[in-house]
């Protein structure tokens, strides 16, 4: 049975209407119960949604179909169906995974060095200034196939994927003369609510230039980044949010020093303005991350790196897991597909920490409480014993603490969190990107109150199953 379904989704996935007219489509389904022994709603999502106590099914799925018009000419469209629900979707800010239900289309020129594309596309540039996810910074959420080594995470009522690229609605062009590449951006981020929120457009250009060096026998890469993100203020009359603007200004760097060791920086100055009606003053802030990187990627990624955000540093569509008001350091490691007799064996580490950059006067904190402190590990395994079938055991550890302020009158700050989070997995491969996984994750959570006067502890039991297609 499960050799005639492999035969099926490989024909589906080669299917094309001739030379012109191509088929894509990608589906996902998930049923999971929630058993938690306290309200659902302490447990909180990859993307920061709650999860619900019961049993829930959540479907999604794309179709697509392109048309060469001519030989650089393309034109498409897609259309989502889903059960997921609105809020459940609204992380990131974009068009399309903010709407359950969604369609767009796309025009798409390419001839010699000129890209250009009007209506949808994917596009992201570096973690501080545009990205949806920055998968070497936070294990929750890369990838999504059972056999790949990656932090899964809780995923909430969402089925959407972390990917580091937006679904952005506008145009782009794109230049490739020679080792240099220019983009230039423009999107509609946001529709108008009246007497919610405006509507809101990007605008953003990226070059960067990649140099071969001869000693490592690879490449080099610099580039540059600006990107404005605004609202429109003539878009609705009356508005439950003042008109903002953010502006950010970076430079990135990757540079190899011998063989698979190279040098990785990204700096990034932002300019944020969240009431443009009255003329007081931005915040201005800085963010950096610096350090290297080890491996042939392939086979073995790993890196470390020191970042750090100024507490005003906030652009607005910088990657989600690059909060502000943070500094640290955070490492990582992937070994993958090693043999070990006929068992291909992979698996991951990964290990941060993060304490808020809280600015003083004197020997007070002017933010009213004390800076927390933020831990993260985990570690992911991944056992193949025969082609297609796949096992795995995953963990992941967070410590939260911070001192309860005394000059606080309420006295009811959080001052110590810690969750466990341990997972078996079994799945099987009908093709690269066609998988079926059954899940069971065990987390446990602890937390430490002046509200509680004590310490609030529950176990909370999630099993899964979740089919991927795509074609």
């Amino acid at each position: 049975m499960l050799s005639l379904i492999s035969m099926i989704l490989c024909l589906v996935s080669t299917y094309s209407m001739g030379e012109r007219v191509e088929i894509s489509g990608k589906g996902r389904m998930r049923f999971r119960l929630v058993a938690p022994d306290i309200a659902a709603e302490s447990i909180q999502g990859i993307s920061g949604e709650y999860l619900r106590r019961g049993f829930d099914a959540r479907t999604r799925l794309e179709l697509g179909i392109a048309y060469r018009l001519a030989n650089p000419l393309r034109l498409g469209a897609a259309v989502r169906l889903s059960n997921e629900e609105a809020d459940a979707t609204a992380y990131p800010p974009d068009l399309v995974s903010t709407r359950a239900v969604a369609g767009w289309w796309w025009a798409e020129f390419r001839q010699g060095i000129v890209e250009a594309t009007v209506g949808a596309y994917d596009a992201s540039f570096t973690p501080l200034t545009l990205m949806r996810w920055d998968l070497s910074d936070n294990p929750l959420g890369s990838g999504s196939a059972c056999c790949a080594v990656a932090m899964g995470g809780l995923r909430g009522s969402s089925l959407e994927e972390f990917v580091a690229d937006y679904k952005l609605e506008g145009a782009r062009l794109v230049l490739r003369p020679g080792s240099l590449q220019g983009t230039a951006v423009f999107a509609r981020t946001a529709l108008p609510l009246e007497t919610r929120t405006y509507a809101q457009y990007l605008g953003g250009l990226r070059a960067h230039y990649d140099l071969y060096c001869s000693w490592a026998m690879t490449r080099a890469r610099l580039g540059v980044t600006g990107l404005r993100v605004s609202d429109d203020r003539n878009s609705v009359t009356l508005a439950q949010h003042p008109p903002l603007r953010s502006d950010v200004l970076g430079a990135d760097l990757e540079l190899p020093i011998l063989g698979q060791f190279a040098l990785l920086g990204e700096w990034a100055y932002s300019l944020r303005d969240d009431n443009t009606r009255i003329p007081d003053p931005e915040s201005r802030g800085a963010g950096v991350n610096a350090g290297f990187r080890f491996g042939d990627r392939e086979n073995l990624d790993g890196q470390l790196q020191y970042v750090r955000s100024d507490p005003d540093f906030f652009p607005l569509m910088r990657a989600l897991s690059c909060p502000r008001d943070r500094h640290g350091i955070r490492a990582s490691g992937v070994l993958r597909n090693r043999m070990l007799g006929a068992v291909n064996i992979s698996f991951s580490v990964y290990a941060k920490f993060q304490q808020e950059v809280r600015p003083m006067l004197g020997s007070v904190f002017t933010a009213g409480q004390y800076p927390g402190r933020y831990w993260i590990a985990a570690a992911t395994s991944r056992l193949e014993p025969w082609y297609g079938y796949s096992f795995g055991i995953d963990g992941e550890w967070r410590h939260n603490t911070r001192r309860d302020d005394p000059v606080t009158a309420a006295h009811d700050e959080t001052i110590g969190a810690t969750e466990v989070i341990a997972s078996l997995i079994a799945g099987y491969r009908f093709t690269l990107q066609n998988t079926i996984q059954l899940k069971y994750a065990l987390v446990r959570h602890d937390e430490q109150t002046n509200a509680y006067h004590g310490q609030l502890a529950y176990w909370a039991h999630l099993p899964s199953l979740e089919l991927n297609l795509k074609f």
